[in-house]
């Protein structure tokens, strides 16, 4: 599926031609010409990778290999002429407990967000490129700044800044083949995670629970008669009638 790119910068002209540049790559372009156009844009449509859903399942992806790990080496063990240690080994295996899957509210992939945004750093004059992106990092839903491709002719004083933070700056003019290159290296990490967090999903998240065995209903024990136990003779059968009278004592 084509991953969306928003464009912000308010230079019509550098928008077509940053498309231009990237027309054969699976992309779908959205442009703004204002930070706050930018903003409404982000706020219908998000973030492709919902941070708190992936957040969650890469945890348990470090979890699930954890004890993956450690049920190997339990496993590997030579066996032991010494009963007790072997017994202390397969005590540990036996307390060993697999890591359950998160329960996630939403899909990790949003297709309406977007996977990456190209800021101008002086697409305005009040407000710079780099404090957008810092407000967008910050505002709790997910933003990293991986996700930003900073663009500027102020390169050599941005560039440190941004490899601190992990972001890439580009200097203007822009060269096709060095954009072409750092977004490819984009999409193929997020092609990556989505296959692996996808992976993840089909083996504990989508898979048919087992049914329970089902135990037939338990019989309730039945009294058995006494007449009716084997082995015995069947009790005789009282006289219907009168019982007799007990005999009256005579005093003395």
């Amino acid at each position: 599926m084509d991953k969306k790119i928003l464009i912000i910068d308010d230079n019509h002209s550098f928008i077509d031609t940053l498309k231009y540049m990237l027309r054969d790559l699976p992309l779908v372009f959205e442009s703004a010409f204002r930070f706050q156009e930018a903003l409404n844009k982000i706020s219908q449509n998000g973030r492709f990778l919902d941070g708190q859903a992936l957040e969650s399942i890469l945890e348990f992806e470090t979890s699930l290999r954890s004890y993956e790990a450690e049920k190997e080496n339990l496993q590997k063990e030579p066996k032991k002429k010494n009963p007790v240690a072997e017994e202390e080994t397969q005590k540990k295996l036996n307390e060993l407990v697999m890591p359950e899957f998160p329960s996630i509210q939403a899909n990790p992939f949003q297709d309406d967000g977007y996977s990456l945004l190209i800021v101008e750093y002086d697409t305005e004059v009040s407000v710079k490129g780099m404090q957008f992106i810092r407000d967008l990092v910050g505002n709790g839903r997910g933003w990293k700044y991986a996700d930003f491709i900073l663009t500027t002719n102020r390169f050599n004083e941005l560039k440190p800044m941004g490899d601190s933070l992990g972001m890439v700056v580009l200097e203007k003019p822009l060269k096709g083949p060095q954009l072409i290159a750092v977004i490819q290296e984009k999409l193929r990490a997020m092609d990556d995670l989505q296959a692996r967090v996808a992976s993840l999903i089909e083996r504990f998240h989508r898979e048919e629970p087992q049914e329970k065995k089902k135990f037939p209903p338990q019989k309730k024990a039945v009294s058995i008669p006494a007449q009716d136990k084997p082995g015995k003779k069947p009790a005789k059968a009282k006289k219907e009638g009168k019982t007799p009278a007990a005999k009256k004592t005579t005093k003395k």
